[in-house]
């Protein structure tokens, strides 16, 4: 068998994971410093830790470029935020996927598609869905 008649097939892998955390957008919040960054540190913590139960280790070597989509589960009696608050209450959850994959969040590795937000269906609770694509 020569090396030409093998060919290598590389699997595109998905993930969907489910962050309980509530996101709030930060643009028009008037609060002390403090809390801000224990809000920030919570949300990043509760996405780091549903990363490592849904995708494995955190030691990973994470090679390739990756497509995310964020998904809001707004709560009961929560309203929609416009498009640019929407994409700030995301700040936290963004820095904790990158810092996880190992990429700068800046990095043309990683791509960050328009969040959605939407009703949680039932049995869902209010929270952030992400929605992780490998691009090979």
């Amino acid at each position: 068998m020569d090396d030409k008649d093998f060919t290598v097939c590389s699997m595109k892998r998905n993930w969907r994971v489910f962050v309980g955390v509530r996101v709030q957008s930060e643009a028009n919040l008037r609060q002390h410093y403090m809390e801000r960054y224990k809000r920030s540190r919570k949300q990043k913590e509760c996405t780091t830790i549903s990363l490592i139960r849904d995708m494995g280790a955190r030691g990973k070597k994470w090679n390739g470029k990756y497509r995310i989509r964020p998904i809001r589960l707004k709560g009961h009696g929560q309203r929609d935020f416009d498009s640019d608050n929407l994409w700030g209450s995301f700040k936290a959850v963004r820095d904790a996927v990158a810092e996880y994959l190992g990429i700068d969040d800046g990095s043309s590795r990683l791509e960050f598609l328009n969040p959605i937000q939407r009703k949680p269906e039932i049995g869902e609770s209010p929270g952030v869905i992400l929605e992780i694509e490998e691009i090979v």
